[in-house]
This record gives structure tokens, sequence and C-alpha cells, in this order.
């Protein structure tokens, strides 16, 4: 070391010529293993007595060493103790372009350790500005500000602010202020004797902010999170929900992504209903796996301690509505051929006795395509075998084979086509085995006809044909007329397409479709369908579809509606769906951009019919870049009381809280 630092002086010796001289760089060597440190400037003054070795640098100072820079007017290097003390303009930067500015900084070349006099520390890749009256920076990663306090907000006059006693900086880590207190826009909020903000980008640990609300049937809402994030490929967020006339909600999500194609979550809560003093719970689980090989696995699984929980607790109509939870698992297989599946579904009933609900446990097929055997010969197989079971009443198994063939071909530009098979059945009920089947068997023929009207393009596909089917053999047995189906006879089926497109452009503006069919056994007309739609402008779009009986000579369903939008800033949806024997729906919905950073919503759902309301929300939302704030009022239909549950929820986030809880995992 001695020998490596004699060496250095002699080269400064020669830089400097005789002691005190004008230079414009020098370079030294610190010691083994370290990078050497550079130092230019207007004027360089060298001390080489025993007593006390310096070098002093003036105007426009410059030193670097291992990625770092340190500016300065004025720069005192001690390099017996690999010291440097800058003053007058001071910035540092890090090789992750962190930068501090400061009035004068005392740093430790190797360990990185020093004092700030009044600096602001910019963290660059989160954004973050820190700023106080003494600085310590206590290493390579972390700092001690006292009287001091930090934002994640860009400009002079921050949105919002912590001001501290004292604050704690671990760059990738957190930001820990003791006697802090919050400002927004330059006003006081709150106090606390501790706050912790997340200074990475990367998920990290942490608690996410609360959600506050009021609802009439569940009272004051609290609801807290915790976002624990050990690893890439999986997280835990475990909460913690109040409802102050129900009482605590327990409840934790489970997410992971061990590797590509694997993912899915599992959620699991438990309330002790203080109400109707008893334990309730509910599961939900959703995985999917990819495999090799055009494999892919599907598990989905919801389950509730109760049939009620769902229909008390919850804050939407369609999940206040539902009347089954599906469970079910999928494995399926895509070949050439077709594919190939397995499947397994429970329903856990919520509003009938779950023991006569059938299940399907489990349901194994090959669901065949049309593959080219020879020529214009095509064919095609399906297979499925299927066990029905139930708590209660009839069980049984269903084994179905239909095998098909078929010719393709055109002729004057018209497209044509025949198919013959047989549809076969095989039952096992109550321990007796029966049959039923049917042949199959269709002809007809399609058109593709457009023509050019100036600039504009029109298209044409009509359709015919004619589906016949056999009286067969056998009979369905009676606990399978839910989903068996057979109908012989000979039907006529058509329809048409048709589209108009504009110059220069591919998209639709105006379409209509319909379909019909009649039996030509008995004379009598089939369910007609039809849909048009008018679409002038991108975004813009008024629509109808209906489905008519004109046996009854009405409707058996329709819908019309139409959706709106200027760009992103505003945007009208509204939509009426009627179905016979049941109701009208109103679905309406509005979002409305308000200067630069605000917007305003409202969506509700009535019933046409019985002139009721039966859900509307109002929200109203503020995305600062420096802040959110998210405020809703919604109202939801409670048939059994016969009145509104109102609810009032409000949500704020803060700029730098953004990656916290944020799911990254391994993801295809």
């Amino acid at each position: 070391m001695g020998a490596l630092r004699r060496a250095a002086w002699v080269l400064a010796l020669v830089l400097v010529a005789a002691g005190v001289a004008r230079a414009q760089s020098l370079r030294m060597i610190r010691g083994q293993g370290d990078e050497p440190v550079e130092i230019r400037a207007d004027r360089i003054e060298a001390r080489l007595d025993e007593a006390r070795r310096e070098v002093v640098a003036v105007g426009r100072v410059l030193v670097t060493w291992g990625g770092y820079r340190l500016q300065a007017r004025r720069v005192r290097y001690l390099p017996a103790e690999d010291r440097a003390e800058a003053e007058g303009g001071v910035v540092f930067t890090d090789p992750d372009g962190n930068r501090l500015e400061c009035e004068g900084l005392e740093i430790h070349l190797d360990t990185q350790k020093g004092v700030v006099r009044s600096g602001r520390l910019w963290i660059a890749r989160e954004g973050y500005l820190v700023w106080g009256k003494r600085f310590e920076r206590l290493g390579e990663r972390s700092y001690r500000v006292e009287d001091g306090g930090f934002t994640a907000c860009d400009g002079t006059w921050p949105s919002w602010r912590v001001e501290a006693d004292r604050v704690e900086v671990e760059l990738e880590g957190f930001v820990r202020a003791r006697g802090a207190s919050f400002w927004m826009e330059g006003v006081p909020l709150a106090y606390s004797p501790v706050l912790v903000f997340p200074v990475v980008r990367e998920r990290r640990s942490g608690f996410l902010l609360p959600r506050v609300g009021w609802t009439d049937t569940q009272g004051l809402r609290w609801l807290q999170r915790y976002y624990w994030a050990p690893s890439d490929s999986w997280d835990l967020t475990p909460r913690a929900e109040y409802r102050s006339r129900r009482g605590w909600t327990e409840g934790i999500e489970f997410r992971y992504a061990p590797a590509e194609g694997h993912r899915g979550r599992v959620d699991l809560e438990h309330l002790y209903d203080r109400q109707d003093r008893g334990h309730r719970y509910a599961v939900e689980l959703d995985h999917e796996s990819r495999f090799p090989g055009r494999n892919r696995l599907r598990l989905q699984g919801a389950y509730q301690g109760d049939t009620r929980y769902q229909e008390e607790l919850a804050d939407t109509l369609d999940d206040r509505e539902a009347r089954r939870l599906r469970s079910f698992g999928l494995w399926s297989w895509d070949g050439a051929a077709g594919t190939a599946y397995g499947l397994a579904e429970f329903f856990q009933a919520l509003d009938t006795s779950q023991a006569a609900v059938l299940q399907t446990l489990p349901r194994l097929g090959f669901l065949g395509r049309e593959v080219r055997i020879a020529g214009p010969l095509v064919g095609a197989l399906s297979a499925e075998a299927t066990r029905f079971w139930r708590a209660r009443g009839p069980r049984g198994e269903r084994v179905s084979l239909e095998p098909a063939v078929g010719l393709e071909g055109r002729v004057g530009g018209v497209g044509t086509f025949a198919r013959a098979g047989v549809r076969e059945n095989l039952y096992r009920l109550d321990g007796r085995t029966r049959g039923r089947g049917a042949p199959r068997a269709g002809v007809g023929a399609n058109a593709f006809l457009w023509r050019r009207y100036g600039t504009w393009l029109h298209t044409l596909e009509p359709f015919a044909g004619l589906e016949a089917e056999g009286r067969g053999h056998g009979e369905v047995p009676a606990a399978f007329d839910g989903t068996d189906r057979f109908d012989p006879g000979l039907r006529a089926v058509g329809g048409v397409s048709t589209r108009w497109i504009p110059g220069g452009t591919a998209d639709e503006v105006l379409g209509a479709d319909l379909r019909v069919t009649r039996d030509l056994t008995d004379g009598r007309w089939g369910v007609g369908w039809v849909e048009a739609f008018w679409a002038p402008a991108v975004g813009r779009r008024l629509w109808a579809e209906g489905e008519y009986e004109p046996e009854t000579g009405s409707w058996a369903s329709w819908a019309v509606g139409g959706r709106w939008a200027r760009g992103s800033r505003t945007r009208l949806a509204a939509e009426v769906r009627h179905r016979r024997d049941e109701t009208t729906y109103l679905d309406a919905g509005l979002s409305v951009a308000l200067g630069r950073y605000g917007r305003i919503g409202y969506r509700s759902r009535a019933d046409l019919d019985a002139g009721r309301l039966l859900e509307d929300a109002y929200s109203v939302g503020v995305a600062h870049p420096c802040w959110e704030l998210d405020l809703t009022y919604s109202r939801t239909w409670i048939p059994d009381e016969g009145r509104l549950d109102r609810k009032v929820f409000v949500m704020v986030n803060l700029k730098g809280l953004g990656t916290l809880g944020t799911w990254k995992g391994i993801l295809p």
C-alpha cells in the first residue's frame, strides 16, 4: 500500500511541477482492488508533506470513481483516509442514477458513508424526493435525514408531502418517517408517530391503504389488507374487514405462478356473524395450467358455508342474485382431428335443496372436427361418456356416439355440402340399460356475393339447407329429458348476412343477420333470429337482436342497445333486454372526464316491468399524477326487505405506493 501511494504521489509531483501548479486532471491509485479516483478541475493543489497529504481542487471540480460522480466548486481529497470533502453546489450521483444535491458533503469513497448539509435526494427509479437539513449517508444504499421530509410528486410545490423529525431511507426498500405529518395541497391533514412508504419498483411487502365505507345493512365498513411478497412467483394478501353490524371478517388470498403457463389463486374468508351468532365462510379457487403438446388443465371452485352468505354480504346485484355456484375441473387436449376432454362439475344450490341438484361426475369425451378423408369426402367423430349423480333422486350414466361423413364442393361460386351420420345413446339407470338412436342427414348451399357502389362495398351471404332426423329406435329415460332431445322430422333452414363497408377501411358500418327454420313435417315455423347494427364511427354503435316465435306471434326475447364514445374522455352506453315470462331490464352507464385528472361515472339497472330500480352507482375519481381518490355511492335492491341498501366507499392511493401489492409472478 505504501509503495503504491508513493508512486501515486510521484505522478502527482510530475503533473503539478514543484508543489503548486495549474492542472486539468489528476489520476490517483487508491488501494489494491479499488477503482482509481480521477479529479478534474480548473485548478488542483497537491501538498506532499508527510504530516498532511491532500489534494485540493477548486473551480468546476469533477471527481469520479467506480461509477460515482462528485461535482462541486471545491473538493478536498485525503488519500490516507480515502475521504473527500466537497463544498459549494455539491452534486453527488451514484451508478443507479440517484442524485444528491447539497451545500456540503463529506464522504468516504470506500464505504460510501458520510455527512450531508442541507440536501435534497432524488431516488431515480421510484421518483421519490427526500430533503433535510442534515443527511447522514450510512452506506451505499441508505441515508438518515434530520428535520426533513419526502414526496413522490414532481415540481417545486408537490401535491402531497410528508414532513418529519427524522427520515430513514433504504434504497430498494422503504422510507420510514418518525414524528411525521402528512400534507395535501399545502394543508396538514394528519399526524403519525411513524409512517412507512415503499421505495422500490419490484413488489414489496407492506400494508395497503384501507378502504372505508358505510352500508345500510352492515353499518361501518373498514377493509385493511397486508401484502406479503416473499417471491416473484407467489404472494399472500391477508385481510381484515370490520362490519359494525356483523363483526370481523378474516380472509386471505394466495396467488401463484411457479412457471410459464401455470398460474392460479385461492381465496379463503371467514366471518363470525354477531347478528346471526354463527360462523360463516366462503372458498374460491381458480387454477390454469398449459402443458406441452397442447394439453390444458383448468380448475375453478366456489363454495359457501351457508346458502345466504353471498345474498346478504355481497356488494353487487349480480352476486346477490346468484342461484348456483359452479365448481369444475376441465382437462383438454387439442389435436388435428378434434379435442379430447375430461370434465367434472359440481353445483352448489343457493335457492333449492342441495340433495336434488344434478351433478356430472365425471364427463369424458372427444369433440371431433371435420377432417378431409379423400378428395371432397370429409368425416368427423364425437363421443362422450357421462355419469349423472345427485344425493337424492335418480342417478345414471350415458354414453353417446356421433359419427358422420360428408361431401363439400363448389358449383359456379356456390358452396355446397352434404352430411350423413347417426346419433346413438346408451343409458344405464337404476340398474337397467336401454338405448336411443336415430340417423341424421343434411344438405345445404351458401354463396358470397358483393358489389361496389362508388367507394362502398356491399356484401351478401345467403344460405339454405335441409336437415332430417329419423325416428330411430328406443326412447330417452324420463330422468334424462332435460339434457337429451331427439327431434325426428324434416326441417328447412335459411338465412342471410349482409354488410356495408366504406372504401379504404375494413370497418363494417351497417349490417344485418337473419335466420329462420320451418318444420316441413307439420308446416310449423320455428324460432327466427335476427340481428342488426349501425356503427357510423369508431366507438359509436347501435344494435338490436331478437328471437321471434311465429306460432305464438310474440318475441321470445329481444334486446336493443347502443354505445357512444368520444375518445377516452366520454363514454355512454345503454341496453334494454326482454325475455318472455321474466321481465325487461334497462342497463345504462355514463363516464365523463373532467379536466386533466377528474372523472365522474354513473351506472344503473332497472326492472321496467315492475317500475323498480334494482341497482345504481355514482362515482367520482381523481387521478392526479401524485395521488388518486375514488368515491363511490351505490344502491342495491333487497327483495326480502323491499328496500334499497345504500353504500358509500372511499379509497385513496398515493404515488409511490403503486407497486406495493402489484402482482408480478412468472407469467406467460
